[in-house]
């Protein structure tokens, strides 16, 4: 037996079905489950772009540096001059990546 059973027709308009497309288009989905989630209202949340993924993974990548000097520091017991302008160079790199919306 289907999860589904139970068929609908749908009539649309020409602006409906064009923002049906529009958001199977942007949040990923296909048309019947853009439809089932409004159905339930649920969230039509745009799938992510490719720049925006790259920025997180770059994002990511210099906080892991940080971590990692924060976590040497905490070894030592002591913060070396050239740690903290290595965190600081980390953290303006972070801010012009972010103000340039994800490009160097």
């Amino acid at each position: 037996m289907k999860a589904r059973p139970y068929k609908k027709l749908l009539r649309l308009s020409e602006a409906e079905h064009s923002r049906l497309l529009y958001l199977s288009k942007t949040t990923g989905l296909n048309q019947e489950q853009v439809l089932r989630q409004a159905l339930m209202n649920a969230p039509l949340l745009e799938r992510p772009t490719a720049d925006y993924i790259k920025m997180v993974r770059q994002i990511s990548a210099l906080g892991n540096n940080l971590n990692q000097l924060a976590h040497l520091a905490n070894i030592n017991a002591k913060v070396e001059n050239a740690d903290l302008l290595a965190a600081r160079k980390i953290m303006e790199q972070i801010w012009i990546y972010i103000k340039g919306g994800g490009k160097t």
